[in-house]
């Protein structure tokens, strides 16, 4: 969370009387327009189920991708609601917005693909779709969006934290490696 996009230490949580809409910057530089009182929450970005968990939001979600469900054992230990919302079939890849209306969702955490977040939008819900610069940074600055699209002092709070960790953890890296020449480093994939 950045500091122009944190609340005060007293700023009030979703749901609360009096709070209003707001506006977060995505990644790449988009503005979105997140509702006063989000409640409803459509996990269905590959990672969005787990960001959200972690920034203490999982009661918000009311439907995520099917693949959520199904594609990896260990989620249905971990979280707790993941078994009880319904899963959206073909989520990634032919999302019929439909669906989400009737679950009553207000924000969706969307993939990029072309349209799809029109689609959501067009139907009165708001679209956030992923976005990255590309940079390994964007594991952090992704968990600070969803911070700052639940807007509560636990979110920030988490994110935050996690950030501070992430930074720790990076450097800590980078100690430990600046002697390695480049010709001895590996090449290493992040997916």
């Amino acid at each position: 969370c950045t500091s122009a996009e944190t609340p005060s230490a007293g700023a009030s949580s979703n749901g609360e009387s009096g709070k209003k809409p707001h506006t977060v910057t995505t990644l790449d530089g988009s503005t979105i327009e997140v509702p006063a009182d989000l409640t409803s929450v459509g996990a269905i970005f590959g990672p969005s189920y787990e960001r959200i968990v972690a920034v203490g939001a999982e009661d918000a979600i009311t439907c995520d991708g099917d693949f959520h469900i199904s594609g990896w054992p260990w989620s249905n230990v971990i979280y707790k609601r993941v078994n009880e919302v319904p899963g959206v079939p073909n989520a990634h890849s032919d999302l019929n917005v439909e669906d989400l209306v009737q679950q009553g969702v207000q924000l969706v955490f969307c993939f990029p693909t072309p349209g799809q977040a029109d689609a959501i939008n067009n139907a009165g819900m708001v679209a956030v779709p992923y976005t990255a610069t590309g940079k390994f940074r964007d594991i952090a600055d992704s968990l600070a969006l969803y911070a700052n699209v639940f807007d509560t002092d636990e979110a920030h709070a988490r994110s935050d934290a996690y950030t501070a960790y992430f930074d720790k953890t990076v450097e800590l890296v980078k100690e430990r490696t600046k002697g390695v020449s480049d010709a001895d480093r590996p090449s290493v994939y992040l997916a």
